[in-house]
């Protein structure tokens, strides 16, 4: 196929009735499309179909979620399956639809994380395309009205993606913590203090993982 897109290929029939299955109110025909469009390639080359792609990584429905994560993220791993590369004009488009997602997009795909520990290479290929996820992963973690566990994702996945922004968020956090800890008479629940944390020792960590990432590139 040219990467002038869909229509190009000589399945053009199927091919089209697959990318109209991807927005379906159907969950099972969206997810059945993923699987023929990847079969075929046609995400590798088609800028229309890559774009619908993307869009799925933030399906209402989990396991579409997940599997277009797994489709894209191994699209976008150069390095593991170089193969299966998306070509110059279909990851343009990719990293438009990225490029403008907001809090609520991100959240579900910090979701799949968090349910799907396979799914952690991927998410990691996709949030380092995105040229504001390290901003929206701030406001998430940062965000005390969002579940502790989404938190947490955008904590651990913040530093392994390498945000250097990260950092001032992480060091404020882990303060804030212990200055909350030293209070006299704090009264929690013990769901609080385990999910306090469970934040705490993540932001730790992930707060080493990027200062050591920021002194090697150094």
């Amino acid at each position: 196929m040219s990467d002038s897109g869909i229509i190009q290929s000589p399945l053009k029939n199927e091919i089209w009735i697959a990318a109209e299955n991807l927005v379906s109110i159907e969950p099972l025909k969206r997810d059945q499309a993923l699987d023929f469009l990847k079969e075929e390639g046609i995400f590798n080359s088609s800028p229309l179909a890559a774009y619908l792609l993307a869009t799925r990584t933030t399906d209402e429905d989990l396991e579409v979620r997940y599997h277009s994560v797994q489709i894209l993220g191994e699209l976008l791993d150069i390095e593991d399956s170089p193969g299966m590369c998306l070509t110059d004009s279909a990851l343009k488009h990719v990293h438009g639809f990225f490029a403008q997602i907001g809090k609520d997009q991100m959240i579900r795909l910090l979701e799949v994380g968090e349910v799907y520990l396979a799914a952690e290479n991927a998410l990691l290929n996709i949030f380092k395309i995105s040229s504001c996820a390290g901003n929206i992963l701030s406001g998430i973690v940062n965000d005390r009205k969002i579940p502790a566990s989404i938190r947490q994702q955008a904590i651990f996945f913040g530093g392994r993606a390498g945000f250097l922004e990260l950092i001032l968020v992480f060091q404020n956090l882990i303060q804030r913590i212990e200055k909350s800890r030293e209070k006299v008479g704090r009264n929690l629940s013990e769901k609080l203090l385990k999910e306090e944390g469970a934040i705490y020792s993540s932001a730790v960590v992930a707060l080493g993982n990027l200062i050591s990432g920021s002194k090697t590139e150094g």
